[in-house]
């Protein structure tokens, strides 16, 4: 004969195998995951998350301020973004921080709220993202547009002077020619068009008294 104590035990069982099987899962998982209670302190994150911080312990952010401020390059930042886990059910948040060892990072936040079994608001779950190499490739070719601009700006500027402009590189390579200096030296088209330092040197000593010093100052 089934009790009502049988079913419920039963039940509490399955309860307890169920939440044991999210937490594996939870733990197992690549995800920087974690939960907080409705003080926001950090009630579980998992290993992927301690390890994105460069920690070894979870027990470091375990009943602690959620993401303290020891992980914040701007403390301010910080308070933001408690003012937006106080107050808003789903939270997606930019968020700049380091780790442990001082490392920046790039991280992306979902935050949601959790209710308990008596559908009572408990904290908040969610996930955090790493997108710090999107974030520095992103810079990275900021840098190289700023650079090229910055380039076809002195283009245009060695180009608009009178005075003729032959740039060599540390290694003795002809790196630019201003049409200037093709127009002073007489330099034929096919060097302009495509240059061959050797025959383009050759050139400009023809038309020097003494080549070899010339050739001995690049």
């Amino acid at each position: 004969m089934i009790t009502q104590t049988d079913i419920l035990k039963a039940i509490k069982t399955r309860l307890q195998e169920e939440e044991e099987n999210y937490f594996r899962l939870m733990d197992e998982s690549s995800n920087c995951i974690y939960t907080f209670d409705l003080d926001l302190n950090t009630t579980y994150v998992n290993p992927a998350f301690t390890k994105l911080l460069d920690l070894t312990d979870p027990d470091e952010l375990i009943n602690k301020p959620f993401l303290p401020e020891r992980f914040w390059d701007d403390p301010r930042e910080r308070e933001q973004l408690v003012d937006r886990l106080k107050n808003s059910s789903v939270v997606v948040k930019k968020l700049n921080l380091k780790t442990a060892n001082g490392r920046g990072l790039f991280m992306t936040l979902f935050s949601t709220r959790t209710k308990n079994i008596k559908g009572e608001i408990s904290g908040c779950q969610g996930v955090l993202y790493d997108v710090t190499a999107q974030k520095e490739l992103a810079s990275l070719r900021e840098v190289q547009q700023q650079l090229h601009s910055n380039e076809g700006l002195l283009r245009q500027v060695l180009e608009s002077t009178t005075d003729g402009i032959l740039v060599i590189d540390e290694k003795g390579r002809v790196s630019y020619m201003n049409k200037r200096f093709a127009q002073l030296w007489d330099v034929p088209e096919e060097l302009v068009q495509q240059t061959d330092d050797e025959r383009l040197l050759e050139h400009i000593g023809s038309k020097l008294k003494n080549p070899p010093a010339f050739l001995e100052k690049l």
